[in-house]
């Protein structure tokens, strides 16, 4: 029996499969993204027992320190 919480990551992964063209082979990809998207929208906190890790964000001071760029932005060649 399915719980509550996996009814609600199914119907987001199903979502997501279909927004994506319904390709085939990626089942485990959506579950996880749907995973992430619900952990993200609860503020980040995994139930105990889904078996999935909260992904955990980036401080924004770390975002633009990307070697060979200036803020965030990939440099264009020749510069």
């Amino acid at each position: 029996m399915e719980t509550e919480r996996e009814e609600l990551i199914k119907a987001r992964a199903h979502r997501i499969w279909e927004d994506a063209g319904r390709p085939e082979g990626h089942e485990q990809a959506h579950w996880q993204q749907a995973e992430a998207e619900l952990a993200s929208e609860e503020g980040g906190v995994t139930r105990p027992g889904t078996g999935s890790e909260t992904p955990t964000a980036q401080p924004m001071s770390d975002v633009n320190d990307t070697p060979g760029t200036e803020s965030g932005a990939p440099k264009k060649p020749g510069k």
